[in-house]
């Protein structure tokens, strides 16, 4: 007795139109008298499925492969079952099986290659979309997952040609557009990221994550009111997103307002009240309105390394030196190569005139060294002037957001992820003095020599500065070894313009006693000044016309 096919194009309907109760109490109903009926028990899987009652939708699975153990259909179908359910594992397996039973299921090979993102198994996964591609070489959702796989494994070329393939399949493919301008992100074309985000907005205006992609963008290219329009469009469109409120709020501490910040902050708490990240920008609020009190409440909320620092600050603010040193003591191991807590105990222990017990780097200033390039080049003017010309290929970003650039251009990548040319001859030369750098302070009693890193790893990077432009006192907590080469200098008869100066005291330290240890240097071209990366520098603005170009780097710690 077989079901007959009015009957299944009745059900299919009813699948279709979403009536998946009433798919079930009639399939139910027919599969009494049809036991053996494979299809029925598909039909009755998937709308099991589409309910959420995935052990249901497995057991009809089973049957339905205990009929028919060739089925690939079946086991495909059981692996979306078992990965909605959250059985990654059982997903994979029957994945397999369904690939084994038919190694041209294209639909199995995207099932499998999206579980093993999931798993962040990313070399396997594209392997897996590889396949499919050869497959179904016209599926432009097979190409955006492979560009997705090459963007967590940082290799941004590749997924960028994956993306601007799903679009060229589908030049509508919203998603596609926004994947492929976060890669560009990465890349540092924030122009053309942008273009790429906004393209996808007008493709698809009701994605929440395309606005917050969009606003987020906006925002590294410091277009404020326009990042927090964004966020308040996906905000609308998913109130009850949690991460879209903290970047508002984040993005409104930037822009100075304090009391929509808090706002927003303090809604991603009332969302999620596990999500206590939120505390740390609610206590960097405070902190710039001096309720020092609070902040260093809201800090202690959030067990992270910058809550752990900005704790420290807020208790300098508020005079409580002995359980400054204490909390500094109980975390001495955790902390004992951290460079923003080095640098923030190098200042507060000068200003109270108390021996530094952070062992980092207790005296930076002592540490500060000199060099040339004319100690390396024959001819440094030629080495220099072609150096000026590859950095013109660099992309790079005005007044980055988060940098300490003001009225210039930074570039956005390593300099040195590929050295060649005359770049690669800079790199050289780096190497050859933090050498001599080591050698001439490797008898000096600290963390800072004691744990010099065995790997000379650089991170280099170009500044441009146009009138007006300095750089504002920062460190470099993500470096050891800091230094700049001095490409271009613009003329002044004010000897300090253009100087690079170095100090203790960080732009948000509170001072009890204004004279803070700084030590300024005006650099010529050609100049090299290394550094200890836990120490503050910046430099004084220039006011003529003109470039100020450099190069600075960072040896990367082990």
């Amino acid at each position: 007795m077989t079901l007959t096919k009015e009957k299944l194009v009745a059900l299919y309907s009813l699948y279709k139109e979403h009536h998946f109760e009433k798919v079930i109490q009639q399939g139910e109903a027919l599969l009494e008298k049809y036991p053996n009926d494979i299809t029925l028990m598909k039909i009755l899987s998937a709308s099991n499925i589409s309910l959420g009652r995935f052990d249901l939708a497995i057991q009809y699975y089973k049957k339905a492969i205990k009929l028919n153990p060739t089925d690939a259909e079946a086991y495909n179908n059981i692996g979306v079952a078992y990965k909605e359910k959250g059985d990654f594992s059982e997903a994979i397996k029957n994945y397999q099986k369904a690939i084994n039973h038919n190694p041209s299921y294209a639909e199995a090979y995207l099932n499998l290659g999206t579980v093993l993102q999931e798993q962040k198994n990313h070399k396997a996964a594209i392997k897996i979309y590889q396949r499919a591609i050869e497959l179904t070489p016209k599926n432009p959702k097979l190409h955006n997952n492979l560009g997705a796989s090459y963007k967590e494994e940082n290799n941004f070329s590749d997924a960028i040609s994956s993306y601007q393939d799903a679009i060229e399949l589908n030049p509508d493919y919203a998603e596609a557009h926004s994947n492929l301008g976060s890669v560009l992100v990465k890349e540092g074309y924030i122009k053309k990221a942008l273009e790429r985000f906004k393209h996808a907005v007008q493709l698809n205006p009701n994605d929440a994550t395309i606005h917050y992609n969009l606003a987020t963008t906006l925002a590294d290219n410091k277009d404020t009111d326009a990042a927090i329009e964004s966020y308040q469009r996906a905000i609308k469109l998913r109130p009850t997103v949690h991460i879209f409120h903290f970047s508002l709020g984040v993005i409104f501490l930037e822009k100075g307002d304090t009391k929509a910040a808090l706002k927003s902050l303090y809604k991603v708490l009332e969302i999620n009240p596990k999500f206590t990240r939120a505390y740390y920008p609610i206590g960097l609020v405070y902190y710039k309105l001096k309720n020092y009190a609070e902040a260093l409440s809201a800090f202690d909320k959030f067990d992270d390394e910058e809550s752990f620092i900005q704790s420290l600050l807020c208790l300098h603010a508020l005079g409580r030196h002995d359980e400054f040193t204490e909390r500094l003591k109980n975390n001495s191991d955790k902390y004992k190569i951290n460079l923003e807590v080095a640098a923030l105990c190098a200042f507060v222990y000068d200003q109270i005139n108390e021996e530094n017990t952070h062992s980092f780097c207790k005296k930076p200033l002592d540490l500060i060294y000199f060099s040339s390039l004319d100690y390396h080049e024959e001819n440094p003017k030629k080495f220099t002037a072609e150096l000026l010309e590859e950095l013109k290929q660099e992309p790079n970003v005005w007044e980055p957001r988060k940098r300490a650039t003001r009225n210039g251009f930074h570039t956005t990548t390593n300099l040195f992820r590929k050295s060649s040319g005359s770049v690669l001859g800079l790199e050289n030369i780096i190497r050859n003095e933090i050498e001599l750098y080591y050698n001439k302070f490797k008898s000096t009693k600290c963390g800072f020599i004691e744990f010099w890193p065995k790997k000379i790893s650089l991170y280099g990077w170009s500044i441009t500065n146009h009138k007006g432009g300095f750089q504002t006192p920062h460190i470099h907590p993500g470096g050891w070894l800091s230094g700049v080469i001095y490409l271009q200098l613009v003329e002044s008869e004010n000897k300090d313009e253009g100087a690079i100066e170095f100090s203790l005291r960080g732009e948000n330290y509170t001072a009890i006693n204004e004279n803070v240890p700084t030590f300024r240097y005006k650099p010529n071209t050609g100049d090299i000044v290394f550094f200890p990366s836990s120490l503050f520098h910046y430099t004084i603005p220039i006011k003529n016309e003109g470039e100020r170009i450099i190069i600075s780097f960072d040896l990367l710690p082990d």
